[in-house]
Formats: C-alpha cells, sequence, structure tokens
C-alpha cells in the first residue's frame, strides 16, 4: 500500500510541478529501492540528470560522495552528489552548481542550499 501511494504521489507530482526540485527518479526492487534527487536544476534537464545518474553512475560504476560534470545535450553539467545508504533503500541527492548551455548562457540556481558533509536524514 506504501508503494502504491508514492507511486501515485511521484505521478500527480510530475503532473503538476515539472520544476520541482526533489525526487526524480524511483527504482524499485525487491531488495533495495533506489531514489534519486535532483536540487537547483532547470526543468528541461532535471530529469535526464537523473537518468544520466543511474546509467552511467549507478549501473557502470561505483557511486561516490562529490563533485561530478556531465555533458547532456550539449550542455555542461556540474554538481555534487551526496549519498545515504541503508538496508532497505539508497537516496542520492544530486546538486546541480552550473548548467552551461550550448549557446553560452548560465543557469544557477539556489533553491536548497547544499548540505555541509554528510546528510542526517534522522533530522527530517
Amino acid at each position: 500500500m506504501k508503494k502504491l501511494i508514492l507511486t501515485l504521489a511521484i505521478a500527480m507530482s510530475a503532473m503538476i510541478g515539472t520544476a520541482q526540485d526533489g525526487l526524480a527518479r524511483w527504482i524499485d526492487t525487491d531488495s533495495v529501492d533506489t531514489f534519486i534527487s535532483i536540487y537547483n536544476s532547470s526543468r528541461d534537464v532535471r530529469v535526464v540528470i537523473a537518468d544520466t545518474i543511474y546509467k552511467s553512475v549507478l549501473i557502470n560504476g561505483e557511486p561516490r560522495v562529490g563533485v561530478y560534470s556531465f555533458v547532456l545535450n550539449q550542455s555542461l553539467i556540474q554538481g555534487e552528489m551526496f549519498i545515504q545508504k541503508s538496508a532497505t533503500y539508497n537516496l542520492y541527492d544530486f546538486y546541480v552548481d552550473l548548467v552551461q548551455y550550448s549557446d553560452g548562457t548560465i543557469y544557477r540556481a539556489s533553491r536548497h542550499e547544499k548540505p555541509i558533509g554528510p546528510i542526517d536524514y534522522d533530522k527530517y
């Protein structure tokens, strides 16, 4: 029942708020669920960043906390990854610092402040 409610909430948020920061991808497996959240991104690259993190970082390598740079759709994306792992879920929070488009324009946002050090999810 919890997964059904979460799925409905994700579907509603995707329909209502395409520019909303936060959960961009949820990968449900029998043992460990994976959540990828993107913060401070423009709405046109948020889902693409989450897909790239899933394909490039989670599947093809060992994810690590730190700074990442991607080139997506001829745009340079720079940001920082924070990771929280438990026995039943893995949370990957990616805070975008810069999106530089191919025409030279730059997008920066600071709607959500990056954490300093590891994230303590028990506080929320």
